[in-house]
């Protein structure tokens, strides 16, 4: 898989890393994919921004809200802003393997997932997620309603948000040569999600 190259200047701009983009769709990747993608991207410059992203979305029949959608290009997007085809190939494969994991774990069909269970999924999904990480999820997304658990749609703004900040707290571990998880770049890293 080739990606296009950095200067130094923009390496030195991205505290995370992940300026470095996809140039090109992964090998064998469907072509309904590829057609959404291409659909959107008018200036066939190889990305497509927040509002194209949900264009291209709702062409698959996928429909979710603003929210989500910003919710979408921080933990797929790079750099936050747009996002190229082997992220966008990411997202649906994301989006497929958390409505598979939401149908088996809400067992009784009603199309919530109490604290248990949402735990459960999460951590099938390799998202070791504390109990009381669990109960702030829940008591974020049903203060509204009278419900105890979470729908669906807030289903996966949850794995959006468990996503994008355990990948960029990896990529920080990883990092070879780079400092500590500094807390100001904990705070690049939450303020993303927070403010979307």
């Amino acid at each position: 898989m080739a990606y296009c190259q950095n200067s130094r200047e923009d390496e030195m701009n991205d505290p995370f890393g992940f300026a470095m983009q996809p140039c090109t769709f992964p090998p064998g990747t469907d072509q309904k994919i590829i057609h959404a993608f291409d659909a959107v991207d008018k200036d066939c410059n190889g990305y497509i921004e927040e509002s194209e992203l949900r264009t291209a979305l709702s062409k698959c029949n996928q429909t979710y809200t603003a929210r989500t959608i910003r919710f979408f290009m921080c933990a797929f997007s790079k750099d936050t802003t747009r996002i190229g085809p082997t992220e966008f190939v990411d997202l649906f494969n994301s989006l497929k393997n958390w409505r598979d994991v939401f149908c088996r774990t809400d067992r009784n069909r009603d199309g919530i997932v109490d604290a248990n269970e949402l735990r459960t999924a999460l951590n099938s999904l390799g998202f070791p997620v504390s109990p009381k990480a669990v109960n702030f999820m829940i008591a974020t997304y049903t203060r509204e309603k009278s419900s105890t658990g979470v729908s669906y749609d807030k289903f996966i703004e949850c794995c959006a948000i468990v996503k994008g900040l355990s990948e960029r707290f990896k990529w920080q571990e990883n990092c070879p040569g780079s400092a500590t998880f500094t807390y100001e770049l904990f705070m690049q890293a939450a303020l993303m999600f927070t403010a979307a």
